[in-house]
């Protein structure tokens, strides 16, 4: 499906991917952004705008509705984030959904899972050893501590819709005993998100795959970005309008989220773009899960020494350890698209 004198091409757009996705919620996390429903509407909209860009640049392509389930899968996925970031920081929560998502989204493309056509490896050797790492350390995650407690963490609550009131609220602190049930309940639902985002790029890959039964589609990437755009914004305004209608049209919106939650956005829409080359060029079986932990790290960093969500001598050591296992993983993989052993 892809041409080896690519490989350059595709581990550039792999690495800026990389840096995009590692970066994106930075621009929010300096505002309250309760639930987070309101964030995700805004990100479509700063996704779509660069989807826009895209779709004129690749001169106004097909629509491809099998593409907007893609857009549809990740949106119900991130619709969890914010929340999860409020429960048990922002680095864990991407680390354990990024892990998750690697080794199911590498399995679905190794094996040929939902109808795709398997991409094995030159070497399975160095494959399977690079993700067994990435497990190892995605589990190694599960034990690092974060400050960050949806529990006791203040929140802003806007109770006036036509002059902006804004009380912080200061939660009790909760029960010992309801601690590890939150703490595992989030742990649950960003393994659930992390199912989700692994099959994100599975019905483009699978269009590109059965060419011929799509009116001999093109191998193109980046040809169904806008038609996986349109599928995020479309899912993201109905659960926006769902979640206003059930808080009786008064849902969390704060005008200073706005420009920042459309900015996440746009490194989102853009550091999708540079995966679909990634894919295109060396494959899913490799730029899928460099793109699914390498992230992570990067969050990490920012949370340890920016954030300051991670902090203890015995957290950084945790971290550290699973840092290094998860960026060998990633190396392995790398390195089993061209070393044969």
């Amino acid at each position: 499906m892809e041409q080896e004198g690519n490989y350059a091409l595709g581990l550039i757009a792999t690495l800026l991917s990389v840096l995009l996705f590692g970066t994106m919620f930075i621009p929010v996390r300096h505002y309250a952004t309760g639930d987070g429903i309101f964030v995700q509407f805004m990100m479509g909209i700063g996704i779509i705008v660069v989807g826009f860009v895209i779709f004129i640049t690749e001169g106004f392509p097909k629509i491809y509705p099998l593409a907007m389930l893609g857009g549809v899968v990740w949106t119900i996925g991130n619709s969890f984030a914010i929340a999860l970031f409020n429960e048990i920081g922002m680095a864990l929560s991407i680390l354990i959904w990024n892990s998750t998502s690697c080794v199911v989204g590498w399995a679905t493309s190794r094996f040929g899972l939902f109808g795709l056509k398997p991409a094995p490896p030159k070497s399975d050797i160095l494959n399977y050893i690079g993700l067994a790492f990435v497990i190892t350390g995605g589990f190694i995650y599960f034990f690092v501590r974060s400050t960050v407690s949806g529990g006791e963490k203040p929140q802003m609550e806007v109770f006036d819709q036509n002059k902006l009131v804004i009380h912080i609220v200061v939660n009790k602190e909760q029960p010992q005993w309801k601690k590890p049930l939150r703490r595992g309940c989030a742990i649950a639902v960003a393994l659930f998100c992390g199912l989700l985002y692994s099959q994100m790029c599975t019905p483009v890959i699978y269009i590109q795959d059965h060419r011929e039964d799509f009116d001999n589609a093109p191998r193109r990437g980046l040809v169904y970005v806008f038609s996986h755009y349109i599928g995020i914004l479309m899912t993201a305004t109905s659960i926006f309008l769902v979640y206003s209608a059930l808080k009786r049209n008064k849902p969390f919106v704060t005008p200073q989220l706005a420009l920042p939650a459309a900015l996440t956005g746009a490194f989102w829409g853009a550091a999708m773009a540079f995966l679909f080359i990634a894919n295109e060029n060396i494959s899913q079986t490799i730029a899928f899960p460099l793109i699914s932990t390498v992230p992570g790290c990067i969050v990490s960093l920012w949370s340890v020494f920016y954030f300051k969500e991670i902090t203890g001598k015995r957290n950084l050591i945790i971290l550290a350890i699973a840092f290094t296992q998860t960026m060998l993983g990633a190396l392995f993989v790398a390195a089993s698209k061209e070393i044969e052993l």
